[in-house]
């Protein structure tokens, strides 16, 4: 794909060959195209679009093609059919698959037809004016889709949010019309013409040159295109035999001769390379395939009709074995040929029998191509966008997790590291299409904001008070809120080597290092991993997999022993009068018990509460509720404590609390389990609890456009935590808010498959 393009010189021989070697005519191309974008996988498999983030066809989402209008994604396609025959793009439609041949006699610079559609030679671009520039081959819809997929937001201000929005729906538009312009040229190869070297010329501007000369197939075939045989022939990928069409230019040309370009070139003739004319030795004229028949009958009822109803006499045709070497069969063609009405009155003079073609050869070739046409290109959309892999969580049982009480400031703290599990699921056969080296991997974060969060929780969805609909980001100022992704903000990490295990049934986890974090107050998240490199036989590949995580999932642990009277504990003095907390601590430390208040508050509830997470719903080893080394909910002497090595855990002296904030699954089904751990004066003992934790689910349903928050909080000392507990803590006056503690998190957690070790 090239940035700058050079205004060339005019010449009439260019104008000559502007829009003058079509294939097939633009309503035809459209046709096809129509049908082959509707046999594809784009449109049957509802998880290309959703991996890709777009929405259902049915929501007819729409794009801008290079003319900025915007389209369905069907629309494009067909846009893009019909463009690649503009100007002198239709240069760059002929090739011959015996000798690789581009078209002949062409006084400008032009390419073959896979030469220019994939461009995966180098680029193409124009040399100080001179020559062709290509911006819309199966190369640059590559690149387009990869900068769709990984173009960030700049910033945070709506204009800058809507900026990148727009640039990103403008590279999805590209890729589908691109794909329409390189379908094209998969269909010219269905035209016997374009692959037997056989020029043709249709503009106006051929007759000041004396080199008109019309396509009578495209013209009689475009006559035909409302009823055109365009069923019948299965997309040609995926195949049955997995070593078929494993590189684009596979659908030109093939090793097994598999290409559409070969099974044109081999099976039919065109009016420029007849049986007459001896320029290729396939197909040849087989005398004992003759077939007479009576005008009269061959025009009875057909549609349309012929010109001359009462024309009389007999057609002489010539068959001939069309083989299909992409599903190894043969089919008889009858009319493969005509004699021509010449050819008795040349055979008397001495001369050689001559061929012609006319609509019922059209007729009989267009049932063997255009079906072709429409399962060869559905094929190669099929294989544009084959890549497949699944995202799931890594051996820390969490996608990401930070100390809230340190990344807590709207918008700009957040989730700097996420770690995952990547698999490449791309079928090849009963296995796999790998990819390798020197591929690359991104993780990409798709997110709204939650524009009332507070660091305290009281903007969180479902806090007292709060109305969702006053916390989401307008498309405009003055209007409504985005209940259509509009301003969707999009941040990318960097980039990671692909390693080999994601082509095996155990991937290792993966770090991505997002420069721009992941914002604390991010809602409706979406996680997605971008892969481009080798995949299989092609050498530059893009796909990508999509996965709706939770939002950020807060855990917390906090003690308020300080806000009950003590008649007796702790006794400080022969007094049975209750003390407060704060009095009991200031007896102490004048008693010299205790040194300060804070040793006071740890002295009471010297406790902490540690959480693992097992990546599956695989129970974590020692800690199987089903079948327990300690039986879960009994305190237990810290000595017989099962290994543990856990992501984060928090501290709750009297009168504090710590919090976290995780994202996982927005319906966990991995096995997680809490260990409280209480380490006083004379014990040290412990209790479990195992089971799934319930993550933060609060996205809005398009379809209603409504969103019912996952948690609902209230408010106790300063902390905002569920109703239930809010109760339990209540609104003493003795004490003041509860104050944070820092909780220590291992994340990454180089140990948290295994080792020895405790809390």
């Amino acid at each position: 794909m090239k940035k700058a393009k050079i205004l060339s010189i005019t010449l009439l021989g260019f104008l000559v060959h502007v829009e003058s070697v079509h294939a097939y005519k633009e309503p035809t191309h459209e046709k096809i195209s129509e049908n082959a974008f509707n046999a594809s996988t784009v449109s049957i498999d509802t998880s290309i679009l959703d991996n890709l983030g777009l929405k259902p066809l049915a929501a007819g989402q729409r794009f801008p093609g290079s003319d900025r209008a915007p389209r369905k994604l069907i629309e494009l396609i067909m846009y893009g059919a019909n463009f690649e025959d503009s100007g002198s793009r239709s240069l760059n439609h002929f090739f011959n698959p015996i000798t690789g041949e581009r078209i002949p006699a062409s006084p400008f610079i032009n390419y073959t037809s896979p030469d220019w559609a994939l461009e995966d030679k180098g680029d193409i671009s124009s040399t100080l004016g001179i020559g062709p520039t290509q911006d819309y081959s199966y190369k640059d819809a590559r690149q387009y889709l990869f900068d769709a997929l990984t173009k960030s937001s700049t910033g945070i201000d709506p204009d800058s949010v809507k900026i990148a929005r727009q640039l990103r729906e403008q590279k999805f538009g590209l890729v589908f019309q691109s794909l329409g312009q390189v379908i094209h040229h998969v269909q010219d190869m269905a035209q016997p013409q374009h692959v037997r070297n056989d020029a043709h010329c249709d503009n106006p501007w051929c007759h000041t040159i004396r080199k008109f000369n019309e396509s009578l197939y495209e013209v009689k075939t475009n006559e035909a295109n409302l009823t055109l045989p365009y069923s019948g022939y299965a997309p040609v990928y995926p195949n049955t035999d997995a070593s078929a069409f494993n590189k684009p230019r596979d659908f030109w040309v093939e090793n097994r001769f598999r290409g559409l370009a070969e099974f044109t070139n081999l099976n039919f003739v065109s009016a420029g390379t007849n049986f007459d004319t001896n320029l290729f030795y396939s197909p040849q004229r087989d005398p004992a395939k003759v077939t007479q028949m009576n005008i009269a009958a061959l025009c009875a009822n057909r549609i349309p009709a012929c010109p001359n109803p009462n024309l009389s006499g007999i057609i002489t045709f010539y068959g001939n074995d069309v083989r299909d070497n992409n599903t190894g069969q043969t089919t008889r063609n009858p009319y493969a040929s005509s004699l021509s009405i010449f050819s008795a009155d040349l055979t008397k003079a001495g001369w050689s029998e001559s061929y012609t073609l006319n609509r019922f050869n059209f007729e009989l070739a267009q049932g063997f191509l255009i079906p072709r046409a429409v399962g060869y290109s559905a094929g190669l959309l099929n294989f544009f966008f084959r890549g497949k892999m699944e995202i799931s969580l890594p051996d820390e049982g969490v996608y990401g997790v930070v100390d809230h009480t340190v990344e807590k400031t709207i918008d700009t703290s957040g989730f700097r590291k996420i770690r995952l599990k990547v698999k490449n699921i791309t079928p090849r056969g009963t296995g796999i299409e790998p990819m390798t080296a020197p591929g690359k991997l991104r993780a990409v974060a798709k997110f709204h904001r939650n524009t009332c969060y507070q660091s305290d929780l009281s903007g969180e969805y479902g806090a007292p008070g709060r109305d969702w609909t006053t916390c989401r980001r307008k498309v405009e100022p003055s209007g409504p809120v985005d209940l259509d992704d509009s301003v969707q903000e999009i941040i990318v990490s960097d980039e990671v080597d692909v390693p080999a295990s994601v082509n095996t049934a155990s991937p290792e986890s993966l770090t991505f290092v997002f420069p721009t974090p992941i914002p604390i107050n991010a809602t409706d998240l979406f996680l997605q991993v971008v892969y481009r490199g080798p995949l299989g036989d092609e050498t530059d590949a893009v796909a990508v997999a999509t996965k709706d995580i939770s939002e950020p999932t807060y855990q917390y642990f906090y003690d308020v022993h300080d806000q009950y009277m003590y008649p007796h504990y702790p006794q400080v003095s022969s007094s049975s009068q209750p003390y407060t907390w704060t009095q009991w601590c200031d007896q102490a430390i004048a008693g010299g018990s205790v040194s300060s208040p804070a040793e006071c508050n740890a002295r009471l509830w010297p406790a902490k509460r540690a959480f693992k997470f097992s990546p599956t719903s695989a129970a974590i080893p020692g800690w199987d509720p089903a079948n327990p080394t300690i039986p879960p909910g009994e305190w237990t002497d810290f000595s017989q404590q099962p290994v543990l090595k856990p992501v984060f855990t928090l501290f709750g002296p009297t009168g504090s609390y710590s919090r976290v904030a995780y994202l996982t699954d927005p319906v966990p089904t991995n096995a997680a389990i809490l260990v409280e751990d209480w380490n006083g004066p004379s014990s040290h003992i412990f209790y479990w609890l195992g089971g799934t934790f319930r993550a933060a689910k609060n996205q809005v349903d398009r379809a209603t456009g409504t969103l019912t928050p996952s948690h609902t909080w209230a408010l106790a000392r300063g902390l905002y935590v569920s109703p239930s507990e809010a109760q339990f803590i209540g609104a003493p006056t003795n004490v003041g808010p509860l104050t944070p503690k820092a909780s220590d998190v291992d994340f990454p957690c180089a140990s948290c498959t295994g080792g020895p070790g405790g809390l």
